[in-house]
């Protein structure tokens, strides 16, 4: 597939999900619907400048993707999805440090250590902090917290 093929397909699919953004919120109240449309109006204006530059570019370049390690994006969508069905077991906080450590340790570019490992554990335990105090504490937002319900 080529650069301009994949960018109408991309940019079709981000169409799509701005337009049904847009028409699941219609039912909402005016307020609880203002993100949303947000949202999907920023979605849709990318979608749409992504659409206008492949036609009007002669040379879109190398694609985006070329130096991605696909086997790396295989392994994090993996733990992501052990992450989704881990959260009502575990508690989003303890699912949340599993899939953030996992990621960072693999996504990692230098050659593996110990002490590597330990400092993407330990920036997995802030960062699932912070994302769980910010969505309980700050926003209200139930999440299961499982066995540290606190």
């Amino acid at each position: 597939m080529n650069a301009r093929l994949g960018t109408f397909l991309s940019s079709g699919g981000f169409m799509a999900l701005g337009i049904w953004i847009m028409i699941r919120s219609a039912s909402l109240d005016e307020r609880a619907a203002l993100f949303p449309r947000v949202a999907a109006a920023l979605i849709l204006a990318g979608a749409f400048i992504s659409i206008v530059r492949a036609i009007v570019a002669d040379d879109l370049g190398q694609s985006v993707f070329a130096d991605v390690s696909w086997t790396n994006v295989a392994v994090v969508a993996l733990f992501f999805a052990c992450a989704l069905v881990a959260v009502r077991p575990l508690g989003f906080p303890i699912a949340a440090v599993v899939f953030f450590a996992a990621t960072a340790i693999v996504m990692d570019v230098r050659a593996y250590s110990p002490g590597q490992s330990i400092r993407h554990i330990l920036t997995a335990v802030v960062f699932a902090t912070a994302t769980t105090w910010l969505f309980v504490g700050l926003l209200g937002v139930s999440l299961p917290l499982g066995p540290i319900n606190f």
